[in-house]
């Protein structure tokens, strides 16, 4: 596997002033790797190498590989909140929630988290937290729209379509990645038709 530079610049480790931009790129480092060979191949000495400084660097500022691990996960789920934040004012939440769980990028992402998750507890409660936020934006999504449309949302909870439509975007772009793609064409156009029924009826009530 090719490597991958994320930045050929040198730090000096005696300057604080560069202490936010060094972690960083440290962080960028670790998910170009995490992305490139999955989460195993993230070692201090790769990170180093891959962000152009020297690994005593990389000890300084995560003084573990835990410790890093967790920095990425909290700063990629507090932008990805921001995203799902950000669809439920768009003018089809439900659409742009489904883009977002159709993602390669987040889908893989996700699925280095969740193994490394296995052997790791601090990695496993940044995973829980984010997991719940992002189920809670989905489920508010679908709440604001049902009710909308007039939908009965005790006989359509909320949560459960939630649950359903991100699973099967993240199960689809899983599949993908090992070239399983049988009847995803198929599925991508019976979502889509049918969370077009949803914001063309809410839309009619507006």
């Amino acid at each position: 596997m090719a490597e991958v530079i994320v930045s050929s610049i040198f730090f000096r480790s005696d300057d604080e002033d560069d202490g936010p931009a060094i972690r960083e790129l440290l962080m960028d480092a670790t998910l170009a790797v995490m992305q490139s060979d999955g989460y195993p191949a993230v070692t201090p000495t790769r990170i180093a190498a891959t962000s152009g400084v020297a690994q005593a660097v990389v000890a300084h500022h995560f003084p573990s590989m835990d410790a890093l691990f967790v920095a990425v996960l909290q700063r990629d789920a507090q932008a990805a909140l921001g995203r799902w934040r950000r669809a439920l004012t768009d003018d089809d939440p439900l659409g742009a929630l489904w883009l977002i769980n159709s993602e390669s990028r987040t889908t893989q992402l996700n699925a280095e988290f969740m193994a490394l998750a296995i052997h790791c507890e601090a990695v496993a409660v940044e995973l829980r937290t984010y997991a719940r936020r992002a189920r809670e934006i989905e489920t508010a999504a679908f709440d604001m729209v049902l009710r909308a449309r007039g939908i009965d949302v005790q006989k359509y909870p909320p949560v459960v379509l939630a649950t359903i439509l991100s699973g099967i975007g993240r199960t689809m772009t899983g599949e993908a990645a090992l070239g399983i793609t049988g009847a995803h064409a198929e599925t991508m156009e019976f979502i889509e038709r049918c969370l077009r029924q949803f914001e063309i009826a809410s839309a009619s009530d507006r």
